[in-house]
């Protein structure tokens, strides 16, 4: 299987040299008000207090009181307000859930999307100067990695955006399209709000390194539900990583089975899958119940018009020295 040459020339330019995405797939509420950092650090699941620089960045959960996830969140803190990076899938929910938790705090949130536009720098090699070109006017830029090879997001006012442009185009820097930034981030083994992990979700199923899950934090919404799953040490059901045997690339949600001798087990499911130039063969993010994550263990699909081999691999598939 190949890709075509204009993927394949976007994933070479990441790889290599810097590129940029328009992170279409986010939208942007801005909070206001001198009591935000004590509101957020009651409902987000990241430590926010234990970041104070200005345009620094922590991922974060919006949890229910259940545990699951409503919203994948990277709280961007500046002098006088903190930007909240959301799927915009479900930017409309997050702000009214929000808005139901301010009481008495003052605290304002209000939805920017159209006003602050969003794009990433990424690639192996770095992207200051053009980066310090572009951060022009009242912008915020803050170190990422959506993919394996992220270095900055940059939060610009739109009416700045075309001299942005202007320069990324002058620099020959390529934009890279959804689908090669998709391979790069299932190579890296981060998973996708809406894809790969949504309010059906768990934190602790997904986050298994705690990159945004602060264990050490007050209370919020399903912090006692993430505490019991740890204090337990395991969840049902995790993340990881599957190498596909298939005449094509699996669609997401394709279960997958553990067969041995007459008994068929279900065994867990893809959430998405790619093809990989790096490992010339295909990959996938998926989940995988607790007695099955075993490094090397084959399961299979029911489906006998497309049948499907996936073998369960450790995450993430590629490493980049990019950082």
């Amino acid at each position: 299987m190949r890709l075509n040459n204009s993927v394949l020339a976007e994933y070479e330019a990441v790889k290599t040299g810097c590129a940029w995405i328009e992170r279409r797939d986010r939208g942007v509420l801005v909070v206001t008000g001198e009591d935000r950092l004590s509101w957020l650090q009651s409902l987000l699941s990241n430590d926010i207090r234990s970041r104070n620089t200005s345009c620094d960045a922590i991922p974060a959960f919006l949890l229910n009181p259940s545990g699951h996830i409503l919203a994948d969140i990277n709280v961007v803190l500046r002098t006088d307000d903190a930007i909240l990076d959301i799927p915009r899938i479900v930017l409309d929910r997050t702000l009214k859930y929000l808005n139901r938790y301010i009481i008495e705090e003052r605290v304002q949130v209000t939805d920017q999307s159209g006003n602050l536009f969003v794009f990433t720098l990424l690639g192996a090699s770095t992207c200051e100067k053009i980066t310090s070109q572009c951060t022009m006017g009242n912008s915020c830029i803050v170190s990422s990695d959506h993919t394996g090879y992220g270095q900055y997001d940059i939060y610009i006012p739109a009416d700045l955006t075309l001299n942005c442009f202007q320069l990324l185009e002058k620099a020959n820097i390529r934009q890279v399209s959804d689908q090669a930034a998709d391979i790069l981030r299932i190579e890296a083994g981060l998973p996708k709000y809406g894809v790969d992990m949504d309010e059906y979700t768990l934190a602790p199923e997904c986050d298994t390194i705690n990159r945004r899950i602060s264990l050490t934090k007050g209370c919020y919404p399903g912090q006692e539900v993430v505490a019991r799953i740890v204090s337990r040490g395991h969840v049902n059901r995790s993340l990881c990583g599957f190498r596909i045997d298939s005449p094509s690339i699996p669609s997401s949600r394709t279960k997958l089975y553990f067969r041995e001798g007459d008994s068929t087990v279900e065994a867990g499911w893809i959430t998405s899958a790619v093809y990989s130039p790096s490992m010339d063969s295909m990959i996938a993010l998926g989940y995988v119940r607790r007695e099955y994550f075993s490094e090397g263990l084959r399961l299979v699909s029911s489906d006998e018009e497309l049948s499907v081999e996936a073998t369960v691999a450790r995450l993430p598939f590629l490493v980049s020295n990019a950082q």
